[in-house]
């Protein structure tokens, strides 16, 4: 990885990156975003004409995919699906 080997042991230790010496994708911690995947599930639900795109807008993300990540992180499925999912519940 061409880093010093005092170097390489620090950036394991703190998961930045993995054994084999590859730097790990980081995605935003469900914990840092409950509020704003709470909010956009209001969002989807309260109105089902607004694109995904502008919820994500709405609930303060800057891309619709890391609105995607953040959500999946949070709830385990899509926004797509936590709407179609929600949609039939209550039918």
């Amino acid at each position: 990885m061409g880093l010093s080997q005092g170097t390489q042991p620090k950036l394991l230790a703190t998961g930045v990156v993995d054994a084999e010496g590859g730097f790990r994708r980081f995605l935003p911690s469900p914990r840092k975003v409950p509020s704003e995947v709470n909010h956009a599930q209001a969002l989807l639900l309260a109105d089902r004409d607004r694109s995904v795109g502008a919820v994500a807008v709405a609930c303060g993300f800057r891309t619709e995919s890391g609105f995607y990540r953040a959500f999946r992180a949070a709830t385990g499925q899509t926004p797509a699906e936590y709407r179609r999912q929600m949609g039939t519940a209550g039918q």
